[in-house]
């Protein structure tokens, strides 16, 4: 009997490619994720830091131009807070995105893998029935050569 061939072999092929793209994507999208949550960390630790040495500059001698300074950086610092948030939000739904995508691209790989089992059971039971019916008649000609010798 013939060797079993899947016929849609080639889309299986090319969905197993799509999941693994978006695999990659995905992980390229977490990583991207970390890289904004570490940079909004950092600035976070870096307000922190101004807002001491601020504290610090009230607390102490009174110097107008070092005070200002001061609440400026810290300020600047929150705009750049909000902007990293921001990226962070975005960052975020990529991730969400890609994960999506990377879930409908393996659903789709697994409803070919289904189609491909499902044609390879066929295809078993096609031989089984050739098998049997192989069988059924060298037993019937071994069944009537030896009638006929007797």
């Amino acid at each position: 009997m013939k060797k079993f061939i899947y016929s849609m072999q080639s889309i299986l092929d090319i969905k197993k490619k799509l999941e693994d793209q978006e695999k990659t994507n995905y992980g390229i999208a977490r990583a991207k994720e970390i890289e904004e949550e570490q940079k909004l960390s950092a600035l976070c630790k870096r307000r922190d830091k101004y807002e001491e040495v601020l504290k610090g500059k009230v607390s102490g001698s009174l110097n107008v131009k070092e005070i200002i300074e001061a609440e400026n950086a810290v300020e600047i610092l929150k705009t750049y807070i909000k902007i990293q948030k921001i990226a962070v939000n975005k960052a975020r739904d990529d991730v969400k995105f890609a994960l999506s995508s990377l879930m409908r691209a393996t659903a789709e790989r697994k409803v070919q893998e289904k189609l491909r089992e499902k044609a390879f059971n066929e295809y078993k039971s096609e031989y089984e029935k050739e098998e049997r019916k192989q069988v059924d008649e060298l037993v019937s000609f071994k069944y009537t050569s030896e009638n006929k010798d007797d």
